[in-house]
């Protein structure tokens, strides 16, 4: 057989696959793309914003340093008095001895109830702090004049989150500074859980805020924001997967096909198709880290202790360990600024923490 006759031989194409389905699946994720493709943008750029100034967090270690130290002089109550007054020893996951306006006093953590505080001079539950109480304890934290003092409210920006409910009301404080500081006292224990400045508010106003659809009046239903966080990442993750099995198929009935090239596609399409193939996996590990970060029980147990769990590291219960302690200041080593009474596979322990770095 001569080159001519050779070259008259057509070449064997096998058809393309998957052309029905890869219609339907083009059709959802094109429309799904426009409806949250916008949302995808939204989230990089505040992200970038997130990455440099992160949401504001008074840091347990910054809270204790500011506090007060405790005159253990004062308390006449024992620990375990102190939660029979609040709500039942049963009830109560963590029991601390502070020291409020130079008062010292038992806040304990109540399940299902939130924080409940007792007076360590009489025992009896105490009232929710006043305004004024609230601007003596915020001054003597920042060392700073008061220009304000605003609430009891359940809700703020800046105290929204969960991790906030069970100290709520607060009042937000605003202080005297260069930088524009206030600070968020809790009106049931007395403490100072938040602090925020001009500049991390007006940057998370544009970061965080938006990056996690956090704005207060739909953020403060968390059952809704959860379920909506969750449902929007979701769809990210079946738009991603759809969008890298088009790709897919596409580039092998190209090859079917044998046409030359990675993209059948022109112009932005082409683009679409090439830099999707191969961004797939950094955007799909990125979207399914944040749905998982907002699976809140879902699938996964919760990253928050039950009662019965705590119980079962303790060994006894706190009214138990409260009653290995009956005085302080002879168990207590040296100055403290908050007094932790736990126990740990049966031993009452004392958590003392100063401040110190």
């Amino acid at each position: 057989m001569n080159s001519a006759s050779a070259a008259a031989v057509p070449t064997l194409k096998r058809r393309p696959v998957l052309l029905k389905v890869s219609k339907h699946v083009s059709v959802v994720h094109r429309y799904l793309g426009i409806a949250i493709g916008f949302m995808f943008a939204v989230w990089f750029a505040t992200g970038s914003v997130l990455s440099f100034v992160p949401f504001p967090v008074l840091e347990v270690e910054e809270r204790i340093a500011g506090s007060e130290a405790l005159d253990l002089s004062k308390v006449r109550v024992s620990p375990a008095a102190a939660m029979a007054a609040t709500a039942g020893a049963a009830s109560i996951e963590r029991l601390r001895l502070i020291s409020v306006a130079g008062r010292p006093r038992y806040v304990a953590s109540v399940a299902g109830r939130g924080v409940i505080s007792a007076s360590a001079e009489t025992g009896k539950p105490l009232d929710l702090l006043s305004a004024e109480q609230a601007g003596v304890v915020a001054e003597r934290f920042s060392g700073q004049a008061i220009v304000a003092v605003n609430g009891p409210f359940d809700y703020d920006q800046w105290t929204v989150h969960d991790r906030y409910d069970a100290y709520r009301p607060y009042y937000r404080v605003r202080v005297d500074d260069s930088p524009g500081t206030s600070v968020y006292v809790s009106a049931r224990s007395g403490e100072i859980l938040q602090r925020t400045t001009r500049k991390q508010r007006a940057w998370n106003r544009v970061g965080a805020v938006v990056h996690w659809l956090n704005p207060t009046i739909l953020r403060k239903h968390d059952g809704v924001w959860g379920w909506m966080m969750w449902s929007l990442a979701l769809a990210g993750i079946a738009l991603i997967i759809m969008g890298v099995s088009l790709g897919v198929v596409r580039y092998v009935n190209l090859k079917r096909i044998r046409r030359p090239g990675l993209s059948p596609f022109t112009g932005w399409l082409r683009w679409h198709h090439m830099i999707g193939l191969f961004a797939a996996v950094i955007l799909l590990n990125w979207i399914c880290s944040g749905w998982l970060s907002v699976d809140r029980g879902a699938f996964f147990s919760s990253d928050q202790p039950t009662l019965r769990q705590l119980e079962r590291l303790h060994g006894v219960s706190l009214a138990e360990a409260g009653r290995a302690f009956p005085t302080l200041e002879s168990a207590t080593p040296g100055p403290a600024r908050e007094i932790e009474f736990t126990a740990l596979s049966g031993q009452p322990l004392l958590i003392v923490r100063d401040g110190a770095p």
